[in-house]
């Protein structure tokens, strides 16, 4: 895969996992697909989960957006998976990438509630 400023939805229309480019938003929003390179597994340990997010708010910077707020859902599911949020917006505003790292600690190792770039 090439780095640089390539579209998860664009790659999964490519690689004909999706039929479209608003179907492969639908699956990336819906949580079928996975960043953290375990598809269909459950990721337990917050090592991976920092990883993951850290890669996503790194893509999000590359494409333009920029990381303002991060929280934990505060659902658990069935089998005790984890999910959390990103607020990104356009334009790239948000926190810096040492701010954005910190706040990723924070809310996979349960320190602090919802917070952002406000």
């Amino acid at each position: 895969m090439a780095h640089g400023r390539e579209r998860l939805d664009r790659l999964l229309v490519e690689r004909g996992l999706a039929r479209s480019r608003e179907r492969a938003q639908a699956l990336i929003l819906a949580g079928v697909v996975r960043v953290d390179g375990r598809p269909g597994g459950i990721v337990r340990e917050p090592r991976l989960h920092v990883e993951a997010l850290a890669r996503v708010g790194e893509a999000a910077s590359v494409a333009g957006f920029g990381v303002r707020a991060a929280c934990a859902s505060p659902l658990s599911g069935a089998e005790g998976n984890r999910e959390f949020f990103l607020h990104l917006v356009a334009g790239g505003e948000g926190l810096g990438a040492a701010e954005r790292e910190a706040l990723i600690g924070r809310i996979v190792h349960g320190t602090g509630g919802p917070a952002s770039a406000d």
